[in-house]
């Protein structure tokens, strides 16, 4: 699962936990894209994406 409101990413961690789900690995990711400003260069930094992975426990039966 992929977001980029941190309200969605709320919801979607307390409704893994509401599954019982615990295993839960959440990673925010920055990308910037270099630009020309002027005579030089910087980096233009876009929205940061929250990332959530979860493997739910298989059942041995």
């Amino acid at each position: 699962m992929s977001f980029i409101l941190q309200e969605n990413l709320h919801s979607a961690l307390a409704h893994l936990r509401q599954s019982g789900i615990h295993e839960v690995d959440c990673q925010q990711l920055a990308v910037s894209t270099l630009a020309i400003l002027g005579s030089g260069h910087y980096f233009k930094p876009h929205n940061p994406v929250f990332v959530i992975a979860c493997q739910k426990e298989e059942n041995h039966g």
